[in-house]
């Protein structure tokens, strides 16, 4: 049974717990003693991505009630297919072997595809602010998967920014 979250505005106290998240998420990110120029570029295209991200969870809630979830999603990965295959088709390099192309295919498919039409989903049934705090957990899925497939030991900072991160949102679910 899915029990769905009030549409409207959350509470004051949970911003706290919306705060917390977001620190966790900056240890997570690491702090580093030096700053370079290639680190602001990339905090800076990181900011242009997370408003990016912003605007189309904005979009996809505005557009619940105007059209069913798989119409919505479909014309939004065809649109984005449609803009992005002129680019492929003139970096396309044929491949040496198939296979990779396969797995980049199914990445496609499966985490992308599948991923961000639950996550739409979920912006039809859930505050927005919920479903967001819960999609930086893709993060720590990441460090668990590294760690269980790849052999990948956590660093402190990221073990301590994952439990940050998940008290943070426990304090604006509860």
């Amino acid at each position: 049974m899915f029990v769905a979250f009030p549409q409207g505005t959350i509470g004051r106290r949970k911003y706290l717990g919306v705060t917390v998240s977001v620190l966790g998420i900056a240890i997570l990110a690491g702090f580093e003693p030096q700053l370079t120029r290639q680190m602001v570029i990339g905090d800076l295209l990181a900011l242009g991505s997370a408003l990016c991200f912003g605007f189309y969870s904005v979009v996809g809630r505005s557009q619940r009630e105007s059209y069913p979830l798989l119409t919505y999603a479909f014309g939004l990965y065809g649109l984005a297919a449609f803009w992005l295959t002129p680019v492929a088709l003139v970096t396309f390099t044929p491949p040496g072997a198939w296979r990779p192309v396969w797995a980049i295919v199914a990445l496609g498919i499966f985490p992308l595809a599948l991923g961000h039409t639950l996550y739409n989903a979920a912006l039809r049934r859930t505050h927005a602010t919920y479903v967001n705090l819960i999609a930086t957990q893709e993060v720590t899925g990441g460090i668990i998967l590294g760690y269980l497939f790849l052999g990948e030991v956590p660093s402190l900072n990221s073990l301590l920014g994952a439990a940050i991160t998940l008290a943070g949102i426990a304090m604006a679910l509860i």
